[in-house]
């Protein structure tokens, strides 16, 4: 059995899953259906890495930083230089620069993004951890290069504590 549906301008065509001999479908079809309903979401959530990467959001210098720290992994080239400024214990101005894989680029874009308009709080962003990272680039791209898909959680964090050891402290 064939049918189509139209999707985004683009016409999917599906067919019946293969059935056995009483009449359920294969583990096998089970398991291809289930990697294509997913296959959508991936999809857009590459678009999505892409699109950060091309453009890149809260990307350039900061005037007056309270911290700028670079980081990076050594093994693949990337980098990245954060500028970080704090008020009232909580982010209110934040860029980076770097250079690097698609991944650790987009990663840092995407997160600053949601630290920065979100305004978070120096402790959420010590002790955030990869899962914050995964809800913005999904399980695949953390679990294939998390050292990439890190590096901007990595170094922000190194950002908030030099800005505390200078002197911003948390209120109590």
């Amino acid at each position: 059995m064939m049918g189509s549906t139209s999707k985004g301008g683009m016409t999917l065509v599906t067919s019946a899953p293969p059935r056995d001999g009483t009449g359920q479908e294969t583990t096998r079809a089970r398991s291809e259906a289930e990697r294509e309903r997913r296959s959508g979401g991936r999809e857009e959530l590459v678009h999505l890495i892409l699109d950060h990467h091309a453009r890149p959001r809260r990307k350039g210098r900061l005037e007056n930083p309270d911290a700028v720290v670079s980081g990076g992994n050594p093994g693949c080239g990337d980098i990245i230089t954060v500028y970080l400024k704090l008020r009232d214990n909580r982010v209110v101005a934040l860029s980076f620069e770097g250079e690097g894989c698609i991944l650790s680029q987009a990663a840092a874009s995407m997160l600053f993004e949601k630290v920065a308009a979100e305004g978070w709080h120096v402790e959420e962003i010590l002790s955030s951890t990869p899962a914050a990272v995964r809800a913005l680039v999904g399980e695949e791209m953390l679990r294939l290069r998390p050292s990439c898909a890190t590096l901007g959680q990595s170094v922000l964090k190194a950002a908030v504590r030099k800005a505390l050891a200078q002197g911003i402290r948390p209120a109590p």
